[in-house]
């Protein structure tokens, strides 16, 4: 009997990441790879039972046959997020979803903590189980790489996390790791959260198909204790609930459902809002208010606050003589029958652009107060003029094309804006004003099979997933894949490996102050002193002109820096020691190429004089599923890359063929 699995995935190293815990965890043997390098299918065995897991990188409307995001909408996921992996059975003619997978390596720092909720908030909408893989323990560096503090997240971030679980009966799980900068202090100090061993077993009977009850109940104790420990930093006393505090409101959300109003029952948090944009006078007037009538959501460095009953009419009195002619709706929610939770949202960057981590911030807000809750939007940042006038005039059209506007809409009963960029004094919209996207439920629990083995349509993922497999996979012998980060990726660091060692770079900034550039893709040479630094783009035409040498310069400035940790290079997971006193430079010969899918037959000398690159990589993709590499070399610095790709060895199950034209 054949099971087989399939992996949806932001990008190849998603689906690569999570069989590699699946293998694990199942101790499975006699792996064979083969197929398309944009869509492999791996066997694998377990006893005497065959496992088939076929990997779908890369999201997207038309990329494959079926949608699974669209399959994950319809089930109630209300929000367009997606997990960097989703994993199906192919069961009966159809896929079911088993579980979605997030990893993070960002810093838990500010508003990333919660950047992420808005994907643990609607799988879980979508009756989807959620893991959401995060570290903690890490360093924030200052402009010379130099550690300034560990980065630790607010308490509410993971208690969130087992209120939902326990209020939507879908786990929601948060389960950590170290970093890989973690100290020894931190490691001592927070060693019973980590979750490791827990994801493994967990896995095992998502996919074996056994009872995991006691699993989920050990990850919330580790979440719960995480909560604990946070709130008994000393520095945090008045600021936040107490560890005693928490544990309460953990056991009150198992019989009541009213969190605000339990709140309400505990020693008052002040609240503050803290602003870095220029307001105006009226928006800085309403966070006056909300800090004289509301009260902290468990915790007073959050921008979300909320109003208690027995202040509610006090507060509206107030608010309607600032703002004239709000809705009846937004002054009906202060009758003092309810309190009333508020969520400022700075929403957008000093040019307009969205802040993608507040899309978190409304999630983050129902999954600790619950879907009962009124909840009052305030966005005070500087959006750009159009978008105030799409807001009033299609709000539905606005939803569909703003990730961070369709949140609101969908979480919120009523909106003010109040922003500098706004023509008209304010913004007042009530739910009903807003007509959004009605999501029907369906009442399957399947979808169509995937049975595509080639994507409909290609684009920077398959350049990436070519380029992971040649270098990571074929090449191993005579290469380090120091770094691969395809679309979807998380820049989580570099690596180098030595006779003994692995040093690796965390926090990796995006670009130098020498103006370099982060490359996508890093491969260390071994047969020789050079490091290969590859920009990936789905066409020539999006390339950038003279990419070559500040790519080669990103990497030199940042390995002339101390690296940020280091352990033997045969560990494949943990093991990581902040101690890096024995790391020299080995001032590498820097390699730079450039890699896109060709259009034309004369791309290739193209590509070279436009990014005066060393090398260039042309990649074709066949109906049948084949993947062809054309490769032109620029200079002699790229002789010993020519070299060992004129001698890869390609197993035949592998459909990818090198072309290196002269």
């Amino acid at each position: 009997m054949k099971r087989v699995f399939h992996l949806y995935g932001d990008n190849i190293v998603e689906c690569e990441r999570v069989f590699s815990l699946i293998k694990i965890s199942l101790n499975l043997t006699e792996i064979k790879v083969n197929g398309s390098v944009t869509n492999l299918q791996i066997l694998a065995k377990l006893q005497n039972q065959i496992f088939e897991f076929i990997f779908f990188p890369g999201f997207g409307r038309g990329r494959w046959k079926q949608d699974i995001l669209i399959h994950i909408k319809e089930r109630g996921g209300i929000l367009r997020e997606a997990a960097d992996c989703i994993i199906t059975e192919v069961i009966a003619g159809g896929e079911v979803v088993l579980v979605a997978i997030e990893f993070c390596s960002a810093l838990p720092a500010g508003n990333q903590a919660w950047q992420r909720s808005g994907r643990a908030y609607s799988f879980a909408r979508s009756n989807v189980p959620y893991i959401y893989l995060t570290e903690i323990g890490g360093y924030e560096l200052d402009g010379t790489r130099n550690k300034k503090a560990a980065r630790m997240p607010n308490p509410a971030v993971p208690f969130s996390y087992v209120s939902y679980s326990n209020t939507r009966k879908t786990p929601v799980l948060i389960i950590y790791q170290f970093s890989p900068g973690a100290d020894n202090k931190n490691k001592k100090r927070y060693k019973d959260i980590i979750g490791s061993s827990q994801l493994l077993e967990l896995l095992h009977a998502l996919i074996i198909d056994t009872d995991w009850e006691n699993i989920k109940s050990s990850l919330e104790e580790k979440a719960l204790s995480f909560v604990g420990e946070l709130a008994s930093n000393s520095a945090l006393k008045k600021s936040i609930l107490s560890p005693r505090e928490w544990i309460d409101l953990y056991n009150n959300i198992q019989i009541d459902s009213d969190v605000l109003g339990y709140l309400s029952s505990l020693p008052k948090i002040c609240w503050k809002k803290k602003v870095s944009i220029e307001l105006t006078n009226s928006a800085k007037k309403l966070m006056d208010l909300g800090a004289k009538y509301g009260q902290a959501i468990t915790a007073k460095d959050l921008p979300i606050n909320f109003i208690s009953k027995e202040n509610s009419k006090l507060f509206l009195n107030e608010l309607t003589a600032l703002y004239p002619n709000i809705s009846n709706e937004i002054k009906n929610m202060f009758d003092g029958s309810d309190s009333v939770a508020i969520c400022w949202i700075t929403g957008f960057k000093p040019q307009g652009d969205d802040s993608r981590p507040d899309r978190g911030l409304l999630p983050l807000l129902r999954m600790l107060v619950g879907e009962e809750a009124k909840v009052l939007t305030i966005v005070y940042g500087p959006a750009k003029p159009m978008m105030w006038e799409l807001l009033e005039s299609t709000p539905q059209k606005l939803a569909e094309s703003n990730g961070l506007w369709e949140v609101i809409f969908a979480l919120s009963d009523g909106l003010i804006v109040d922003s500098l960029t706004l023509k008209k004094s304010y913004i007042s919209m009530n739910k009903e004003q807003w007509i959004s996207t009605k999501i029907q439920v369906k009442a399957q629990k399947q979808m169509t099979v995937n049975n595509l083995r080639s994507p409909m349509l290609y684009g920077e993922n398959d350049v990436d997933s070519a380029l992971h497999m040649l270098f990571k996979h074929i090449l191993s012998d005579n290469c380090f894949e120091s770094m691969c980060n395809p679309p979807g990726g998380d820049w989580s660091g570099i690596s180098i490996v030595d006779k003994n060692n692995e040093y690796r770079w965390l926090t990796l900034p995006r670009v130098t102050l020498s103006n370099s550039k982060r490359p996508d893709h890093v491969i260390q040479i071994l047969t020789k002193n050079q490091l290969l630094c590859i920009e990936s783009k789905d066409y020539l035409q999006n390339l950038e002109k003279g990419i070559g040498i500040r790519l080669n310069q990103y990497c030199s400035d940042l390995l002339s820096t101390i690296p940020s940790c280091k352990r033997d290079k045969n560990c494949n997971f943990e093991g990581w020691d902040d101690e890096v006193s024995s790391y020299t430079n080995p001032k590498f010969d820097y390699i730079s190429a450039s890699a896109f899918i060709q259009n034309k037959d004369n791309e290739l000398e193209t590509g070279l004089k436009k990014s005066g690159c060393d090398i260039v990589f042309s990649l074709k993709f066949t109906a049948d599923g084949k993947t062809i590499i054309y490769i032109m070399k620029g200079s002699s610095k790229a002789d010993e890359v020519i070299r060992l790709l004129e001698n890869a060895v390609i197993p035949d199950t592998i459909h990818l063929k090198l072309i290196i034209i002269a």
